[in-house]
């Protein structure tokens, strides 16, 4: 489960660096915003080739941030290619699981739209943090497979790594090491 563990964190990490590229005005190097695309889309198709049941996570996912209008830009969608080539293979191969990951996709889409209903309506955001992990937790206890949730955390603790870091740079002015490592903010 070590492997799997990295392989999550690494996904979350890579598909909020991506974003960080294209809609936060971090900068580095001539596409590295497309570099970025394609480490996110082979974490996630890693850890659904080293972890079949990833895929259910990983698809649901995917198919809700298209639902919902998220790969908007090439880099995102350089990603969600590489990781719909390898549910395709999985599928070809007989390892994809229809049903539940049809079934977190409507999860991750009804807590999704609550949430925004919440937000708009209410002005709530609370919820916003545990939405991402209610659907993980329901197909847990459904499956009884406890790795979901664990899986989810671990993205969601790459994911946030690299937002906090991209927050503290923001804030710090004084880039230091990242400004020798050639990343800048342009807004």
């Amino acid at each position: 489960m070590l492997l799997e563990g990295i392989l999550a964190l690494a996904f979350g990490f890579s598909t909020d660096f991506a974003d960080l590229l294209d809609e936060h005005g971090l900068k580095w190097f001539r596409g590295a915003d497309i570099a970025w695309g394609v480490a996110w889309g082979l974490a996630g198709s890693l850890m659904m080739v080293v972890y079949h049941p990833a895929s259910i996570l990983i698809v649901g996912l995917l198919l809700y941030w298209i639902a919902v209008k998220k790969i908007d830009y090439l880099n995102h969608q350089i990603a969600a290619v590489i990781i719909l080539f390898t549910a395709g293979w999985q599928i070809y191969r007989g390892e994809f699981d229809f049903i539940l990951t049809g079934v977190y996709f409507l999860l991750c889409l009804a807590f999704g739209l609550f949430n925004s209903f919440l937000k708009k309506k209410y002005g709530l955001l609370p919820f916003v943090s545990i939405r991402h992990y209610i659907p993980a937790l329901l197909l847990s206890v459904y499956t009884g497979n406890w790795n979901f949730v664990l899986i989810h955390i671990l993205t969601m603790a790459g994911f946030t790594i690299s937002d906090r870091w991209f927050l503290w740079f923001e804030k710090k002015k004084d880039f230091g090491y990242m400004k020798d490592l050639g990343l800048r903010i342009e807004k």
